[in-house]
């Protein structure tokens, strides 16, 4: 029989841990690979959120606005949905990915 493998780096292994460990009534995978994982988020977020980290930041926001845009013009999201490139990943994550990541 075939075995399901989840593989994570970064907020997707942090995703992966989340399943594994707080989500009993969701199937599992046979086997789990996770890394650099970040296991304090707030900690993470404001480390991101200054200094040279920062360009980390605007970076992931430029992505996640341009894979919205990409989804919604598909009819996979709400078009009142809007990610504008200005925002903190803070905010991405209240209007975003947290409603539609779980």
């Amino acid at each position: 029989a075939q075995k399901i493998v989840a593989f994570g780096v970064s907020m997707s292994a942090n995703a992966i841990l989340h399943l594994l460990s707080r989500q009993p009534h969701l199937a599992k995978p046979d086997f789990a690979i996770v890394v650099n994982p970040p296991i304090h988020l707030e900690r993470t977020t404001s480390l991101i959120q200054n200094g040279p980290s920062r360009l980390y930041e605007k970076r992931f926001v430029w992505r996640i606005h341009k894979l919205v845009e990409m989804q919604k013009a598909l009819g996979l999201l709400d078009q009142n949905l809007v990610i504008d490139k200005r925002m903190s990943l803070v905010e991405i994550d209240n209007i975003y990915t947290g409603p539609y990541g779980g």
